[in-house]
């Protein structure tokens, strides 16, 4: 049992969770939460630690998307979660099945348009390098506020 994690666990009761201050509250206890879901297993068993998960991804929705601003002023996108799956073998992120939802992104004549308008006006492979980054953005955004990655894909 990780006493830590149980003293950042309170932390988060009292000051909510999730939290963009994640990282801030565990540092205040002196948790390292570098392997959080690994401690989270170890520490409540994996049938709690999905449920946490569970109940984590709900908090972070609204009517069942995860909206996520981006890099410049008036762009976002939403992330729907479908399901989601821990990976004993690599409990290094939350494996996730997912669409985007709605969304607007400035395009090169910085336009706000959405995803579908950029995937009609792009050859798919030029718009790879574009999606790694955006996934990477709102896998940021989630782990600031969570503590935990996610990983592209169930």
């Amino acid at each position: 049992m990780n006493n830590d994690l149980l003293q950042a666990l309170k932390v988060f009761k009292k000051f909510g969770y999730p939290n963009e201050n994640f990282r801030s509250l565990t540092n205040m206890v002196g948790y390292n939460s570098d392997s959080f879901i690994e401690d989270l297993i170890e520490t409540l068993g994996m049938d709690k630690t999905q449920n946490f998960i569970k109940q984590t991804i709900e908090k972070l929705e609204k009517d069942g998307q995860i909206y996520i601003p981006l890099w410049s002023e008036g762009e976002y996108v939403y992330l729907d979660i479908i399901d989601f799956n821990i990976d004993e073998d690599d409990l290094s992120c939350v494996f996730i099945e997912w669409t985007w939802g709605d969304s607007k992104i400035l395009d090169d004549n910085n336009n706000l348009v959405t995803l579908s308008d950029l995937d009609e006006d792009n050859d798919p492979w030029d718009l790879d390098d574009f999606y790694d980054h955006l996934k990477e953005s709102v896998s940021d955004y989630i782990s600031k506020k969570t503590g935990f990655d996610l990983c592209w894909g169930i």
